[in-house]
């Protein structure tokens, strides 16, 4: 499994590679072709994929193209890692699982780009370069390979690949859409149709709204910045956000449970007297008897069901809608303690 540091290593080396010259005929190609496979050895399937669909020529000299894309691949794999933090993280997420699930991926951006999807509009080859220079993006799409009545969406396809996901974002996101390209709003809202059927044929993980779907509640998922001295809990938090992100509520459910148990001696070693504390300060506005029976029944819920057990007789929550329910109602609760903690102490 690659990690964090191996692809900074990666880099480090890809780098060196592509910048070094005392090469013989042939061996740089070469050398590439190794780096590649050790890359590989050590990746998942997609990923494996999308590294040997990279061209390198028979050629001594090797153009940056293929170490573009190699360092592409690089960089996606690193985005991969971080946890999402707010709403434009998801969506570069959807766009990179997308991205690493569809061998196409590219092609299929280079064609909504020129117009060769349907959904959107045609551009000339002079459009093609514009769309490009007004995103400070460097491509100089007049010097396409192949069909000279149009831009070659296979020549802007390997110029996609040589660019990050996060670099693909900004063109969707600041490029595709852009009003002056549609005569009129239903042009857009059509396109905007043909992005969201991609992405929905292309992987099966979180729906994101408008072009992304997005329906899940982001204040909770995002702008509320989990934060206490306990680092173990934050980390439990940030695991189950990104685990309920990826589309896995399960494990979200039970990462969010095992944090919620461990609020419960924010204040104190001694759970008991914790929790009273906790409950002192939540009652400001409702009783605390609400808030007693609040925690009282979450408990019940993680141990009666399979969240924090999972014995035999233990019954199975199988509708991810009740999952969902359940883990936002602990988040709430969760955000609510640290938020009335935090303002305590700093009081």
């Amino acid at each position: 499994m690659i990690t964090n540091t191996m692809i900074k290593a990666f880099l480090e080396e890809l780098n060196e590679l592509k910048a070094s010259i005392n090469f013989p005929p042939r061996a740089k190609e070469k050398a590439l072709r190794n780096f590649i496979n050790k890359i590989s050895s050590i990746s998942d399937l997609n990923t494996s994929m999308r590294l040997k669909n990279i061209h390198i020529p028979l050629t001594y000299n090797i153009p940056s193209t293929p170490f573009n894309q190699v360092s592409a691949i690089l960089l996606d794999l690193n985005e991969g890692m971080k946890i999402s933090k707010n709403k434009k993280d998801l969506e570069i997420l959807k766009l990179l699982k997308n991205r690493f699930e569809n061998i196409d991926f590219d092609l299929d951006i280079a064609k909504m780009i020129t117009g060769s999807n349907k959904n959107f509009p045609r551009r000339t080859p002079n459009e093609v370069e514009y769309f490009f220079q007004e995103l400070e993006l460097p491509a100089n799409v007049r010097n396409y390979i192949g069909d000279t009545r149009r831009p070659n969406d296979a020549w802007i396809a390997e110029r996609l690949k040589e660019n990050s996901i996060t670099v693909i974002y900004r063109i969707i996101k600041d490029g595709l859409f852009k009003k002056k390209y549609f005569k009129q709003t239903k042009e857009i809202e059509k396109a905007k149709n043909g992005l969201r059927e991609f992405l929905e044929n292309g992987t099966k993980t979180v729906n994101l709204s408008d072009i992304f779907n997005l329906n899940i509640k982001n204040d909770l998922l995002f702008n509320k910045k989990s934060s206490s001295s306990d680092h173990r809990l934050n980390n439990l938090i940030a695991q189950a956000k990104q685990s309920f992100v990826e589309g896995n509520k399960q494990l979200a459910l039970e990462k969010i449970w095992d944090a919620l148990e461990r609020t419960k001696s924010l204040t104190n070693k001694n759970k008991k007297q914790s929790i009273s504390t906790i409950i002192t300060l939540l009652s400001d506005d409702i009783n605390s008897d609400f808030f007693n029976n609040e925690f009282r029944e979450l408990t019940q819920i993680g141990n009666n069901y399979q969240i924090r057990h999972f014995e035999k007789g233990v019954k199975e929550i199988k509708d991810d809608r009740t999952k969902e329910y359940l883990f936002f109602r602990a988040l709430g609760l969760i955000e609510l303690v640290l938020d009335k903690v935090l303002t305590s102490q700093s009081s």
